[in-house]
């Protein structure tokens, strides 16, 4: 069986079960592979006329984190304050960096 890398589960009311809402939130772990040469090309691109300013990039991605971060809290707050029971499972794979002793991936 093939598994999502993110999974979120929301029922309201749930058939036959005490609870108002569920909420079920699952994540696999993400094995990242340091590679020098991609990671130089990458860079070299962004840093390139051809590419957004790396800067600009980071900054608008961290924006959207922060955005998407308060939605989450504010809607989870909403949820805890009108509904009476709340049914949280949240499983959370840890991901792992693999960094090779070249700095390059074969």
């Amino acid at each position: 069986a093939t598994s999502s890398l993110l999974t979120i589960h929301f029922e309201t009311n749930p058939e036959g079960s005490p609870v108002d809402q569920v909420l079920n939130v699952q994540s696999q772990p993400v094995e990242i592979i340091y590679d020098a040469k991609t990671v130089n090309g990458i860079t070299e691109f962004f840093q390139s006329s051809k590419g957004m300013d790396l800067e600009q990039l980071t900054s608008a991605t961290l924006m959207k984190l922060e955005e998407i971060r308060e939605k989450t809290a504010a809607g989870l707050t909403h949820i805890i304050e009108t509904r009476k029971i709340l049914d949280l499972s949240i499983d959370l794979k840890p991901s792992y960096l693999i960094i090779p002793q070249t700095g390059f991936y074969h």
